[in-house]
């Protein structure tokens, strides 16, 4: 069975111009709240997901696999 505590979020951070590809171990409420600091915030999310999407975002939104990252 999927973890359902992973969400992989696709964003573009402040001041920035590339899209980034996170893996966040926190379930997509928590990620998701405005509150939370989990994403720099002014971040313009792109996409969100529950569970492991790096591959297909990364195909996505052209970034390279090896700058996908994961938090712990």
């Amino acid at each position: 069975m999927e973890n359902t505590n992973q969400t992989t979020v696709a964003y573009i951070p402040p001041r920035c111009s590339k899209v980034r590809v996170t893996l966040i171990p926190y379930h997509i409420d928590k990620v998701n709240s405005a509150r939370s600091k989990i994403i720099p915030i002014g971040s313009d999310i792109k996409d969100m997901g529950i569970g492991n999407f790096v591959e297909r975002y990364c195909k996505k939104w052209k970034v390279n696999e090896t700058k996908a990252r994961s938090r712990k």
